[in-house]
């Protein structure tokens, strides 16, 4: 059977399986694919989560939407190729077709406009309740750095399939987990220590001058939870950040412990993740790198670091004085803790960070090693380790 003619004659078979099954997932020709892959990577992981997530949506789906307009707004079209529901996970699957190469690239600004308005008619609906399954007979590298990016640091719900075609009839097939992964590996899962901003948060105890007794050691359940309000705030604004609570080994000092408070810094993030080493970037991206780094080179210390600040500022004040300073980059921030900590405490990370933490303490538990607690600072470090290359080749312009 040769491939559709068009998107319309994709739809309209796709349309034809669905009234005569339960859900996409009952003509997927290689479900057992996702129990059988092994994951060999954090990257791996990730994307596995991702698919598994949306795979189990595909049962007992039922059609809200077949090309249709869904904009609340008059004026605007917005037409996803299909809108369906699954009573499996009470959640919005929401399908886009590709039949040839060309319109692939349209795919991402498609997927974001389909997902904002679905939540301008359920605004109470999360993210983690909608799921985004692309059919396409082609995936190009634009849109499988696309598929990646929303996959592993926003964490989306993304699934990729292709039709499969024989003789007798079309089906369809999920996209290998290591295609997605081997077209990304050099450009968006490693990242720089640069790239990673913040400072140290002293925590001062101006009662110790005269003191030979730490007066703020009864309070380390304060700070771990300052650290868990931080990351709640992190959360909250979206981003990629942790925080490590330290202790000083200086004796008696009036700052016996630290918090190093950092966060993915988008505009630093700019030249490597974006652009990347091999494609030329677009005429806003180079707009962009004029702007930021001719007039205002990025620091990354942005206001929504600030706000996480704030937030746990506001435990933090109740027993100590704490002030942000040394406002770097991780490289020196971390060369810094090393000179100077006694003791890792704990450790708090949101958005790709925390997602890392929680799959590597999972792994842990699931090989029997249960003598980690869920802030230990020793994984933190170790993911830390694995995601942020002290060597990274900065691509340029």
């Amino acid at each position: 059977m040769k491939q559709f003619k068009s998107e319309a004659d994709m739809q309209y078979w796709l349309l034809d399986r669905l009234k005569h099954s339960d859900g996409l997932a009952e003509f997927i020709i290689n479900k057992n694919y996702l129990d059988r892959f092994a994951p060999q990577c954090i990257e791996h992981t990730i994307i596995l989560k991702s698919f598994k997530s949306c795979f189990e949506s595909l049962y007992e789906m039922e059609l809200i939407s077949n090309d249709e307009n869904i904009s609340l707004n008059k004026p605007d079209i917005l037409r996803p190729d299909l809108i369906l529901y699954s009573h499996s996970t009470e959640g919005i699957v929401i399908v886009e077709l590709k039949n040839i190469k060309n319109p692939t690239r349209q795919a991402g600004t498609e997927f974001n406009a389909y997902s904002s308005e679905i939540k301008s008619h359920l605004p109470f609906i999360s993210d983690g309740d909608i799921y985004n399954v692309i059919i396409s007979n082609e995936y190009p590298p634009l849109l499988i750095h696309y598929i990646f990016h929303e996959i592993f640091w926003k964490q989306r719900n993304f699934l990729c399939l292709t039709p499969s075609y024989s003789s007798q009839e079309v089906n369809l097939e999920i996209l290998s987990i290591d295609r997605l992964y081997q077209s990304n590996m050099n450009n968006n899962s490693k990242i720089s220590d640069k790239s990673i901003t913040g400072y140290q948060i002293c925590l001062y105890d101006y009662s110790n001058y005269d003191s030979q007794i730490n007066t703020l050691d009864k309070n380390i359940e304060e700070m771990k939870t300052s650290l868990t309000v931080m990351k709640s705030e992190g959360v909250r604004q979206h981003s990629h950040g942790f925080a490590i609570l330290w202790k000083n080994r200086e004796n008696n000092a009036i700052s016996p412990y630290f918090i190093t408070l950092c966060n993915l810094s988008a505009f630093t993030l700019f030249n490597d993740s974006v652009c990347g080493k091999t494609r030329q970037p677009s005429l806003l991206q180079n707009k962009i790198f004029r702007i930021v780094n001719d007039n205002c080179p990025p620091t990354g210390h942005s206001s929504t670091l600030f706000k996480i600040t704030e937030s746990g500022y506001r435990f933090l004040k109740s027993f100590c004085n704490p002030k942000s300073e040394n406002s770097v980059d991780w490289k020196h921030l971390h060369r810094e803790m090393l000179t100077m900590y006694e003791e890792l405490i704990s450790f708090q990370g949101w958005g790709v960070f925390g997602e890392l933490f929680n799959e590597r303490l999972i792994d842990r538990y699931s090989k029997g090693n249960t003598g980690f607690s869920s802030d230990d600072p020793r994984i933190g470090m170790e993911i830390l380790r694995d995601i942020i290359d002290p060597n990274y080749e900065h691509s340029g312009y």
